[in-house]
């Protein structure tokens, strides 16, 4: 059985579109017979029982205070431990790690995925706050690394690579899957009544998490241009990532008199929730300022839920505007009001866009698929 390592930093049970595709992967990997460890942090949050493939944790391996005194021989050692044939790395901060002992596991093969978003000249990976220092230490794990491949789930990605990296790279885009036995639009979700929604209200989801970048103000600002049977759910506001932001947001919120119209999360709701969280709603939106892809846009498609997103790097891959989605310019309030609007009170548009995203999403971005040509590249 040919053993799989794949390295992150992050991981389940934290909702995002690189965290849910990592697990993802290493699950229908495990059901394709491939023996799969995942090496991640140390979390203290509990991963679910009977998973089909190993976890192991290492210390000091988070992305904002990696420790590489303590990170560096755990994961060294992991790797002696497991023998992998394939090793596939997720993410820059990890594969500058990797790279200090890459010598070590020439014999393996050597795969790196980047779900970190950039954007240049501000960011590439956001951890070390300076954008040169960060192009410099990207750039330099490219060019020295062993991969034999870099896959990425987007034109966007490969772009960005290509920009960084001084030597021409071998890449792959496979997009994010949807696990399709996962989303299933049929199911009944009981959030509608742990919310106490009447019969007419209308709920607007914004599955992104508590940063600037996803654009979490305009949303709630555009609700107070909307009549007040419209409410707006946030599901990643329980124990946000970003405590100072999300206190704009509440002050926001009551500024504006919200405060019965903003559902607020009591729980972190992981990705096996996710579905009953957009089966519960009637519009999702991604009013984000730049994307890797969106790959919340692609679990609502999955949902039959209509979408609307900016017109931005990343979302305008997963959505085309007036064929399986809305697009809006980014930071444009009034816009998404008026797109909530016409995606309530026009049927017809309403319905097409639903049936057009589910069936893109049902042939272009089944996890199914996706895993086939991942084992593809891995040479298999």
């Amino acid at each position: 059985m040919t053993k799989i390592c794949i390295i992150c930093s992050k991981f389940f049970p934290i909702v995002g579109g690189g965290e849910t595709h990592i697990f993802q992967v290493a699950k229908g990997l495990s059901e394709r017979d491939f023996k799969v460890t995942v090496v991640t942090n140390e979390s203290s949050k509990a991963f679910p029982k009977d998973l089909p493939f190993d976890i192991k944790r290492i210390k000091g391996f988070n992305d904002e205070k990696i420790n590489l005194n303590i990170s560096a021989p755990q994961l060294y050692q992991a790797l002696i431990d497991i023998d992998p044939q394939i090793i596939h790395i997720h993410n820059y901060e990890p594969y500058l790690i990797f790279n200090l002992f890459a010598n070590s596991f020439k014999d393996k093969k050597v795969f790196l995925t980047i779900h970190n978003t950039p954007l240049f000249p501000k960011r590439v990976f956001g951890t070390f706050k300076n954008f040169e220092a960060e192009f410099a230490a990207a750039r330099n794990a490219i060019n020295i690394g062993s991969q034999k491949c870099i896959v990425v789930a987007s034109e966007y990605y490969k772009n960005s690579i290509e920009k960084i990296a001084a030597i021409s790279q071998n890449i792959e885009i496979i997009p994010y899957g949807v696990d399709f036995k996962l989303f299933e639009a049929d199911l009944k979700s009981p959030l509608r009544k742990k919310f106490k929604l009447l019969k007419n209200d209308v709920l607007i989801l914004c599955p992104s998490r508590i940063v600037v970048r996803k654009g979490i103000k305009e949303a709630v600002v555009s609700l107070s241009h909307l009549p007040k049977n419209y409410k707006l759910f946030l599901p990643a506001s329980f124990e946000p990532k970003d405590v100072d932001y999300f206190k704009e947001i509440k002050i926001l919120i009551i500024a504006l008199k919200l405060q019965e119209r903003v559902i607020l999360a009591d729980k972190q709701y992981t990705a096996f929730e996710m579905p009953y969280v957009y089966q519960a709603s009637d519009i999702v939106i991604m009013p984000s300022y730049y994307e890797g892809l969106g790959f919340a846009v692609l679990e609502a498609m999955a949902m039959k839920k209509p979408v609307i997103g900016t017109n931005v790097v990343g979302l305008n891959e997963s959505i085309k505007n007036d064929e399986d989605g809305l697009l809006i310019p980014a930071n444009n309030i009034q816009e998404l009001a008026n797109a909530v609007l016409r995606l309530t009170f026009d049927h017809k548009l309403r319905d097409m866009l639903i049936e057009n995203a589910f069936n893109k999403v049902r042939f272009e971005f089944n996890l199914n698929t996706q895993i086939d040509k991942l084992i593809h590249v891995y040479g298999f």
